[in-house]
C-alpha cells in the first residue's frame, strides 16, 4: 500500500498541447516520489512515459490490458527500467484477453481502484463488514 500511487488516464480527445499542464503536473509529482500508474497508450500518456524516462529518480507502474506474456522477453523496450527497479508491469486481465476499447477502460478503472485502495480511500469488500 502506498499513499503515493496515482492512476493516470489521458484521453485521445485532447492534443498534447491541451494536456501539457496535466503532463507537467504529473511529472512533477513523480519527481516528488509519486508513482504513476498508467497504460501509457494515448499520445498524452506516451508523453508522460517519455518524460518519466528522462528523470533519473522517477518510478512508474505500467498496466497491460492484454495480460503479461507467459515468458518475459528481455529485448522488450521496458527491460532497462524493469532491471533498474523503476518500472513494475501489472496486468488486470489474463494473457490473451482481447485488446480493445472495453479492456483498456477496464484496465484504467482497475488501476484507479488499486490506487484509491492503496491510499486508504476504499477498502476491500470483505473488510467492510
Amino acid at each position: 500500500a502506498s499513499p503515493f500511487l496515482l492512476a493516470v488516464s489521458l484521453t485521445r480527445r485532447k492534443t498534447l498541447a491541451e494536456h501539457e499542464p496535466e503532463i507537467t503536473a504529473l511529472v512533477e509529482k513523480a519527481r516528488q516520489g509519486w508513482i504513476i500508474v498508467c497504460g501509457f497508450l494515448s499520445p498524452g500518456e506516451k508523453e508522460v512515459a517519455r518524460r518519466l524516462r528522462e528523470e533519473p529518480r522517477t518510478r512508474w507502474i505500467k498496466t497491460l490490458a492484454q495480460g503479461l506474456p507467459p515468458r518475459y522477453d528481455p529485448s522488450f523496450a521496458d527491460s532497462r527500467e524493469l532491471a533498474a527497479g523503476r518500472l513494475l508491469m501489472l496486468s488486470a486481465l489474463p494473457f490473451g484477453a482481447p485488446f480493445d476499447w472495453n479492456s483498456c477502460h477496464k484496465m484504467n478503472a482497475l488501476a484507479a481502484e488499486m490506487c484509491r485502495r492503496a491510499r486508504g480511500e476504499i477498502q476491500k469488500k470483505e473488510n467492510m463488514r
